[in-house]
């Protein structure tokens, strides 16, 4: 049983997602085809069927999935029991995760467990795994409770007047290209190189990625970010059809939410070695410059001159 799970015969494993708790009717949820179970305060679980559609280019489920799942599942266990009011306004502010296996054309599931409760900021791990109980990934996030009714949000400090994330230059977006994976091929996704060891990654707003309160879900940008660091990486040494490439490992800090914008996240690959390649990535919305999230993606790329 993998850690974090519930067994039938515990009473909570039977409870069903509250008809209270917003995040089981996120649209970007059931564009992954997932589903919430057994949410409690303690626990929740996210089943993923399997989908081709989810899927990268080598057949197996995208490091971006993943990590989407691994954000909504958390999400879910920190909400609960939460007063609606304090519901409002909650958010993710910090996701890491390690991605162990590929899934292979299998069912998963995100078992997520609260580890603490503060006043304000819940941590909680996930644990993934296969139907079969192989591991897939492990993930902590600290997730943050809305201020409550009648109690603004603190506001962030003064954004510099730079944007984050510079507007691609024309030339630079007639590069870009729709991502080789059918997950990221099918949200919109494109890519470009900004030279060697440096590229843009562009997710156009669709209501398909947003979260219950309208917001791009924090799993998408998620994804989006997976995506940069992979393109970053492969600018290195350029690309080769028969190389095959995994995500290690994915830290992001979120601090603003966006709606209804496109997003932009700009990738630099740090340092490189032995087919392993460091990436550090900001995202940004595209119209209004605003930084959203920043963080580092670990990426690996395995080519025939490496396997040799």
């Amino acid at each position: 049983m993998q850690h974090g799970a519930t067994s039938p015969a515990d009473p909570s494993a039977q409870a069903a997602t509250s008809p209270a708790d917003p995040s089981a009717e996120a649209p970007f949820l059931r564009t992954l085809g997932a589903r919430l179970e057994g949410v409690t305060e303690q626990h929740a679980r996210l089943v993923l069927p399997h989908r081709e559609e989810n899927g990268n280019r080598n057949g197996t489920l995208h490091g971006g999935v993943v990590a989407a799942a691994i954000d909504a599942v958390a999400a879910a266990a920190a909400c609960a029991g939460l007063d609606p009011a304090r519901r409002r306004d909650a958010s993710t502010i910090d996701l890491t995760v390690h991605f162990l296996a590929p899934a292979r054309r299998e069912d998963v599931v995100a078992e997520a467990r609260a580890l603490r409760r503060g006043r304000d900021i819940t941590f909680v791990d996930v644990a993934v795994a296969t139907a079969a109980g192989s591991p897939v990934a492990r993930g902590l996030v600290a997730h943050r409770a809305g201020p409550g009714a009648g109690v603004p949000r603190a506001a962030a400090a003064a954004a510099p007047e730079q944007r984050a994330v510079a507007e691609p230059a024309p030339e630079v977006l007639a590069r870009a290209r729709p991502s080789g994976s059918p997950f990221t091929a099918r949200i919109g996704v494109v890519s470009a190189p900004l030279g060697r060891g440096r590229a843009v990654s562009l997710l156009p707003w669709s209501d398909a990625l947003a979260a219950d309160d309208g917001a791009v879900h924090e799993g998408a940008l998620a994804a989006l970010v997976d995506c940069a660091g992979g393109a970053a990486s492969w600018s290195v040494d350029g690309f080769t059809p028969h190389g095959r490439a995994a995500t290690i490992g994915m830290h992001l800090c979120f601090d603003a939410s966006v709606r209804g914008e496109d997003v932009l996240a700009e990738a630099a690959t740090s340092w490189c070695s032995g087919g392993v390649y460091v990436n550090s990535v900001t995202v940004a919305g595209r119209t209004s410059g605003r930084a959203i999230a920043s963080g580092s993606v670990t990426y690996r790329i395995v080519t025939r001159e490496r396997r040799a």
